[in-house]
């Protein structure tokens, strides 16, 4: 069972790459380019990344971006391949973080510190990190790592 349980979680993370790649919605380019984000959006993600403030996750110039208010987009990290981003709830990260710590082949945590959501990307081929808005640092920090 927890090699089909690193496959879920491997799947969840990737689903959307076995695919085409579906068109970035209008609403999401127009926020990415107000926020001053120049690249074309290859992936995203949304979730309430401040309380009361629904936002995107966005996987742009080899990078991952934050843009959830009227300011510029908020840097998260560098990606190396094909970026894979998802947004989750607070609640779906400590699952996920409960399914690591069952899985055989992967290896790592989750820990979010606030109710807000938490957006995690692969910054390589084999390891994710995730992210989430302190608002005591006003900065996203990071919460969680993982790899396969």
């Amino acid at each position: 069972m927890n090699g089909t349980l690193a496959a879920l979680v491997t799947l969840a993370m990737t689903v959307v790459q076995s695919q085409a790649p579906a068109p970035v919605p209008a609403n999401v380019r127009q926020r990415a380019e107000a926020a001053g984000v120049t690249a074309p959006v290859v992936a995203w993600c949304g979730g309430q990344f401040r309380p009361g403030q629904q936002g995107y996750a966005v996987a742009a110039g080899g990078r991952y971006l934050v843009i959830d208010g009227n300011g510029p987009a908020a840097s998260l990290a560098t990606f190396k391949s094909t970026p894979e981003l998802a947004c989750y709830t607070r609640a779906q990260a400590l699952a996920l973080h409960r399914d690591i710590q069952r899985s055989e082949t992967l290896s790592g945590r989750i820990a979010p510190r606030f109710e807000t959501a938490v957006v995690c990307g692969f910054v390589d081929a084999t390891t994710a990190t995730c992210w989430q808005y302190s608002p005591s640092e006003r900065v996203f920090v990071e919460v969680g790592t993982w790899s396969t």
